[in-house]
């Protein structure tokens, strides 16, 4: 005898029965030009070829052959995937290829997905978890925590090649264009009229990336950064001395984090793209080619060292001012007294007209003596 219990678990059971069989089924689980993509991806073919040309692999991904392979010995156990049953998992060395890829052009994940023969949502999965994985495997041999002796080591430096003797650095930041992201209503939204996040760095002699940040851009303001006893800005203003002129052209040698994100941008094309990406994945994606631009200035040398810095890029912008320009008095001496030492160390009097003191400058600077 059936009791109503019964009849009512019978009902649902078969409800859920119904439900289940008018869900709709998967059409395709793996895409027929997918299951080629070792005949004809672009990473079993092309990337196979470039192998043996090495000046076009480094073209192709902005990093050597050797540095390729350094990297995935270190990052690859943290990106390997397990074979499932259904399919085949992408190989540490194919996603390693489709993340140095996407940084390197800023291609949108359904392009690099035709190109790779990859799901464009498994692309874009992809390109932040290597970017995370490259951060957390070569920050602490790229991007170190400076000791005292480092400080001392870019102080030397900055006073032997750019003239600014105990400069620790040069700080500077650059809007990071994003899509708007979903929900988030101003919290992106920055004085230019996009929306960003913040790329904060402090820069050494060689152009290397010793400290970033990258955090939105809700405490920013306007164009520079405020004068203080630790932080020298350059005297505002066209009609100044000869002391303060000599002082500005100083600081805007020792300036070379422009230059950097310069160099940055022009070798990955990701910043001259709209990313589309959530902000901790564009944020995972930035720290990755800050590391990997320290990687090739440490391994390839410093040629092309200021002309790219030169080069506007559209989605890289300037940040605004951080904080007030109302500077103490103990910062204004410190700036007064850094200017006369110049001046002096650079073969200049106060009587020097505006062209006699740029031609001392200029023949100082020819005879290899601070200017």
């Amino acid at each position: 005898m059936i009791t109503p219990r019964l009849a009512k678990l019978l009902r649902i059971a078969l409800l859920y029965w119904r439900w289940k069989q008018r869900r709709t089924r998967r059409a395709v689980w793996v895409r027929s030009y997918i299951r080629r993509r070792r005949q004809f991806g672009e990473y079993h073919r092309l990337v196979s070829e470039l192998r043996f040309d090495w000046v076009e692999f480094r073209e192709y991904f902005r990093v050597s052959r050797d540095q390729f392979d350094a990297s995935l010995r270190i990052i690859g156990p943290n990106i390997t995937r397990k074979d499932t049953t259904f399919r085949e998992s992408i190989s540490p060395a194919q996603r390693l290829a489709i993340c140095l890829r996407y940084l390197a052009t800023g291609d949108s994940s359904r392009s690099l997905s035709y190109r790779f023969r990859v799901g464009w949502c498994t692309v874009s999965k992809i390109v932040p978890e290597v970017a995370k994985a490259i951060w957390e495997g070569l920050v602490h041999e790229y991007m170190p925590v400076p000791k005292e002796e480092d400080w001392r080591a870019i102080a030397k430096e900055f006073g032997e090649r750019w003239n600014f003797p105990n400069c620790l650095g040069a700080i500077d930041g650059k809007h990071v264009v994003i899509q708007a992201p979903s929900n988030s209503g101003s919290l992106f939204y920055n004085y230019k009229g996009t929306y960003s996040i913040v790329l904060l760095a402090v820069v050494d002699a060689n152009y290397c990336f010793r400290a970033i940040d990258v955090v939105p851009h809700t405490f920013v303001g306007d164009e520079a950064f405020p004068l203080r006893c630790n932080l020298m800005r350059p005297y505002p203003g066209h009609s100044l001395s000869q002391e303060k002129r000599i002082f500005n052209y100083r600081l805007s040698r020792a300036r070379l984090v422009e230059n950097a994100f310069g160099i940055l941008a022009a070798r990955f094309r990701m910043y001259r793209t709209l990313m589309g990406q959530h902000p901790q994945n564009v944020e995972a994606c930035v720290k990755a080619t800050c590391i990997l631009h320290n990687l090739l200035r440490r391994t390839m040398g410093t040629h092309s060292a200021t002309e790219a810095g030169e080069q506007p890029t559209p989605n890289l912008l300037d940040i605004s001012r951080q904080g007030p320009n109302n500077a103490t008095r103990a910062a204004m001496r410190v700036r007064e007294t850094w200017s006369s030492a110049m001046a002096a160390t650079s073969g200049v009097t106060s009587s020097m007209n505006p062209k006699a003191l740029l031609r001392a400058t200029y023949n100082n600077h020819k005879r290899g003596f601070p200017t």
